[in-house]
């Protein structure tokens, strides 16, 4: 599926073995440029982070550690 303006493409996932909850997602804007946003519930690397890229789905917003909130 090709990513169009206001479609929110998500991935959760969950770390094996612990109870680490993540979800990543990717929205484009209508401008062309995509936005990615990731949550880790817990654990040592857990916060709200966020970032852009080329790739405008869910999972590849999992690359998304570039700042944080």
């Amino acid at each position: 599926m090709v990513p169009s303006f206001k479609v929110v493409s998500v991935n959760v996932a969950s770390v094996s073995g612990t109870d680490q909850q993540i979800w990543e997602a990717a929205v484009l804007s209508k401008s062309g440029k995509c936005y990615w946003i990731k949550d880790i519930a817990s654990g040592a690397g857990a916060g709200t982070f966020y970032g852009t890229g080329a790739t405008c789905t869910g999972v590849a917003a999992a690359g998304a550690a570039s700042a944080s909130w």
